[in-house]
Formats: C-alpha cells, sequence, structure tokens
C-alpha cells in the first residue's frame, strides 16, 4: 500500500512540478459543416474588416472562416486536453495532453488531416526574475519648448512632423500591438489622451487567456508611447490620434516556440477587428530549449510558423513592420523571424547621425532577398516608461513602431492606396533605394516624398542630386524641397520663367544632419500659373528642374 501511494503521489508531483506537458498540433482537413459562408464575411469578421478589404480588392477565402466548432469540440471532449492556441489561417489548433494514449484517437477521426508532436516548453526556474530584454534605460529630464519633447529628432528623421503638420496625425487608423503587455497603461500620464478617448479599443491576452494584459511586461508599453504619447513638451508620438489593439502574444518570462502561434492568433484577431497597420517588436531565434532553436536556413520567409503568419497578414490588407532584431553583435548576427517574411516592412536601427547601430540585425535572408527592408532611430531614443516618466534606450523594438506610427499617418493621408502601394512608397524614399544593403536594407525612407509618390506627384530633381527631391510637381500654393544636408547652411532658391527672366527669389537657413523639408509657400513661388525653372542651390550642390504651377 505504502508503494502505491509512493508511485500515485510521484505521478500527481511529476504532472505538476516538474514535467511540462506534451503539445501536439492538430491540423483539420476542412471547414465543411460551417455555419458561416463567404457571401456573409460580416458574420465572422468585422465592419471595418470588411471594408478594408472591399477597399483594397481583396477577395475572401477559406482562410477567413473560422475552424469548424464541432471539430474543435470533438478533440477537446477527450481526457486531459487543454488548447493553447488555434488558427484559422492554418486551419489547425495547438493542444496539451497529459495523457499520449488519445492521439492515436485524434488520428483516427476522420476529420483530422495531421496531429504533429511539438517541442514541450520548457520553463526558466527562475521566470519570475527573468527579462529577456535586459534594456538599459537612461532618464532624461522630463520638460523642453519643443513639441514632441525630447522625442522631435526621431520623427523628424522621417519626416513624420511634415506630416503631423498638415493635420495627419493617425486619426481614424486602428494600429494593432503585438508585445508582451503593457503595464502600467491605464494610469499612463503620457497616454491620457489616448485613453479618454476610447481610442484603445479592444485588447486580448493569447498568451494565458486571462485577458490581463496590465499585469505583465512593461515592453509593450515603451513600443506604445512611441506611437500614442500625446503630452506636449514631454512626449508626442509618430500617430498620437491614432486607436490601438492592445494584443499579448509573447510570455516574457520565457523563449519558446508555442509564442509563435500564440502571434498568428493575435495576427488572425488584429485582422477581423480591422487593424489597417500591425506592429510587433518580437523576434525568435533561438529558445529554452534549444530543440526549438530555428537555423539561418530556415528564414526564408515561408519555414518558420511566425514569418509564414505574416506573409497571410499582410495579403488581408494590413501594413505590418517588424523589428529586425538585436543580434548585430553577436555570434547570430540575422535578423530573427518574422523579420524575414515575404511582405512584411522589417525595421533596422540607426543613431541620430543616421549610421547603423552596432546591435541592429543584418540581412539578408537565407533565399537571398535584403533585409532589413528600411531604418528609423533605434539608438538612444526616447521611449516612455511604465511610470510616466521618459527614458533614452536602444532597439529594433523602438525603430519599428517609430516607423509604424508615421507608415499610419502616412497611410491615413492617402486613404484610398492599398497597403502595397503604402509601402512601395516608403520603400522608394528611401535614401539607399539605388544602393541597398544587408545593413541598412532600403535605407531611412522619407515619408514627405512618400506622401508625393502616393498623389502621383513625386519627382527626384535628377539622377545627378540624389540629395534633393520635390513634390508636387505641378503644384498649386506650395512646393515641397527635400534634402540632405550634412551641415547647417543656407539655400538659394529662384525661379525663372521660360525665357529666363527671374521671377523669385529667396533665402532659407537649413537644419543639418537630417533628410528634411523646405515649405516653398507665399511670397517664396511664383503667383501666377504657369511652367517655370527652379534653381536651387545648397552647400555649393545646385540643380535645375522644370515645374509647373496650376
Amino acid at each position: 500500500m505504502r508503494a502505491v501511494l509512493f508511485v500515485l503521489f510521484l505521478s500527481m508531483s511529476l504532472r505538476l512540478f516538474s514535467i511540462s506537458p506534451f503539445q501536439y498540433l492538430v491540423s483539420f482537413r476542412d471547414k465543411q459543416g460551417s455555419p458561416y459562408s463567404l457571401e456573409r464575411p460580416e458574420e465572422f469578421l468585422s465592419e471595418r474588416s470588411v471594408l478594408r478589404r472591399e477597399k483594397q480588392k481583396i477577395p475572401f477565402s477559406e482562410e477567413d472562416l473560422p475552424i469548424n466548432q464541432t471539430y474543435l469540440s470533438q478533440i477537446l471532449k477527450f481526457d486531459s486536453v487543454r488548447l493553447r492556441a488555434k488558427s484559422k489561417w492554418f486551419n489547425d489548433v495547438v493542444i496539451e495532453v497529459y495523457d499520449t494514449s488519445v492521439i492515436q484517437k485524434m488520428r483516427d477521426l476522420n476529420f483530422v488531416k495531421k496531429v504533429e508532436m511539438l517541442p514541450s516548453s520548457i520553463h526558466k526556474s527562475d521566470a519570475d526574475n527573468y527579462d529577456k530584454w535586459n534594456l538599459e534605460l537612461t532618464g532624461l529630464s522630463e520638460q523642453t519648448a519643443d513639441h514632441y519633447g525630447r522625442a522631435y529628432h526621431q520623427i523628424h528623421m522621417l519626416g513624420g512632423d511634415y506630416l503631423h503638420d498638415v493635420g495627419y496625425t493617425g486619426r481614424g487608423m486602428l494600429i494593432a500591438v503585438i508585445d508582451a503587455g503593457f503595464t502600467g497603461v491605464p494610469k499612463h500620464e503620457m497616454l491620457k489622451k489616448t485613453l479618454a478617448e476610447n481610442r484603445i479599443v479592444a485588447n486580448r491576452d493569447f498568451v494565458d487567456k486571462k485577458n490581463n494584459i496590465y499585469s505583465h511586461s512593461g515592453h509593450g508599453t515603451y513600443v506604445l508611447t512611441l506611437m500614442a504619447a500625446n503630452e506636449p513638451g514631454v512626449m508626442v508620438g509618430t500617430a498620437p490620434d491614432a486607436s490601438f489593439l492592445l494584443l499579448r502574444s509573447e510570455d516574457g518570462a520565457y523563449e519558446y516556440l508555442l509564442e509563435e502561434y500564440f502571434w498568428v492568433e493575435a495576427a488572425e484577431f488584429a485582422d477581423s477587428a480591422g487593424a489597417d497597420v500591425v506592429n510587433t517588436s518580437l523576434g525568435y531565434t533561438e529558445f529554452d530549449d534549444t530543440l526549438q532553436n530555428h537555423t539561418i536556413s530556415d528564414l526564408d520567409g515561408l519555414t518558420t510558423r511566425i514569418s509564414r503568419g505574416s506573409n497571410i497578414a499582410c495579403k488581408k490588407g494590413m501594413l505590418l513592420f517588424n523589428s529586425a532584431g538585436n543580434s548585430g553583435t553577436s555570434a547570430w548576427q540575422k535578423i530573427s523571424a518574422p523579420a524575414d517574411g515575404l511582405n512584411l516592412i522589417a525595421v533596422g536601427a540607426v543613431d541620430s547621425l543616421r549610421v547603423i547601430a552596432d546591435f541592429s540585425s543584418r540581412g539578408p535572408t537565407a533565399d537571398g532577398r535584403i533585409k532589413p527592408d528600411l531604418c528609423a532611430e533605434g539608438k538612444m531614443v526616447v521611449i516612455g516608461n511604465v511610470d510616466g516618466t521618459v527614458s533614452a534606450s536602444n532597439g529594433t523594438s523602438f525603430s519599428s513602431p517609430i516607423l509604424a506610427g508615421v507608415g499610419a499617418c502616412l497611410w491615413q493621408n492617402n486613404a484610398h492606396r492599398s497597403w502595397e502601394e503604402v509601402k512601395a512608397a516608403l520603400m522608394s524614399s528611401a535614401d539607399r533605394v539605388h544602393n541597398p544593403d544587408t545593413n541598412y536594407g532600403y535605407g531611412i525612407p522619407n515619408v514627405i516624398i512618400a506622401d508625393a509618390i502616393l498623389k502621383g506627384k513625386a519627382i527626384r530633381s535628377s539622377d545627378e542630386s540624389p540629395w534633393l527631391s520635390l513634390g508636387p510637381n505641378p503644384f498649386d500654393d506650395r512646393l515641397i524641397c527635400t534634402y540632405n544636408s550634412e551641415a547647417s547652411s543656407m539655400a538659394e532658391v529662384k525661379f525663372r520663367d521660360i525665357n529666363g527672366r527671374l521671377v523669385r527669389s529667396s533665402l532659407h537657413r537649413l537644419e543639418k544632419g537630417n533628410v528634411s523639408y523646405l515649405l516653398l509657400d507665399g511670397n517664396d513661388i511664383p503667383g501666377n500659373s504657369g511652367m517655370y525653372i527652379l534653381e536651387l542651390t545648397i552647400n555649393g550642390k545646385s540643380t535645375t528642374i522644370k515645374v509647373i504651377r496650376r
């Protein structure tokens, strides 16, 4: 009797304290018998999601139909089965079981296509004290005279302040933030306006399903403030008037493959809720259990679960931004999944002088594609702490949302365009578009140029003058010149008529060290419609181009 009790106690102890349950991926053959129909998408997608698809002429497909609930119910009826994740896009579920004898019974079901064993999650013993990011935060004095506070440079590098100046601050755009948790958000000083206007429209926890996303990591809070902060003089983010979905797919205490399945589920939720833009400041290469590790050859955009999911998410009409990774100085060095995705924008990190950060992960992908796609400031950038103060920190976790917020404002200003067109404009506007590499990708985008591209009016002055672009052309009451100036200087602007007579002349002081913009309006431009020759001289560099005043 004592031996029997010991065996029983040992079994219970192994289950409760030592052995992780076995994990399996159950794939279904079809979605037959579903009560839903592709003719009635409003029954399984939000109105916003349906409108986004229709606007971009994206057809509904069987991927969009929910998993057959009857199939799922039969799987969950087996003893000791626990649902961990599900995906309508892949038509499968991840389950945990202690009694593996039920697996063959599942395989025998006529609606089950396949049952595969997944590597089980092995948790760290010191998980409560584990911080996978190990961020260094440098405290900053809060108040400055600038509207953006100390965050001005990181938005100005991309030209995002121009979009704000002309009224595009993300209003009406829905951004999904998929991250590890959002500690401090409900009472965050910089997010008071967002909260007061109910612009955090939904939140979900896909890790433990308890929907308590505010009690875990603060990593998502840092990311969110880079877009949503709105405390003038302290910090204003890149999309301060946007609305947000806060979704937790990452367990900050562990690193295991199941998190990629959680991410896909979160991306499906974002799609169904009607998100326009998705930011993910996460990436996966190596796991707590080394048997789960990815290899460099996996980074082909078609192998890892999360990268395949990102490909689908974009095809549903969402614009995805993802951190490239912080492995530039490690043995791995390369980007992480899903930054290798075929359709998303992988964002690297540069410093304030536009030099690639040493930690920023490099490309290319395993199949030879250029990565990262674009870069934004990610070294010593200003973030909002969970307590409402500001700090400076490093990481592509931060360059990605900075660009994502600007991208949302760009799309707001060009709402008739598709996600593919917005992405293409961002890529085409970047400063290394003619000479991309595996450090910077296509470089740092300039959304002033991207905006003009989307309006069909952007031009570069000439191949010999890649430092200058202008638009729109033809123009009405304003002409925007974007330039690359390495030092403070003066710009001399002259307009001549077609006979060479000087019509307008003006001088403008330029900032240094950035691609920035020069707005010509009022007395700077000719008063009458017609064709003119614009002569622009900056730092001894001159160019001429024909422009038309309507």
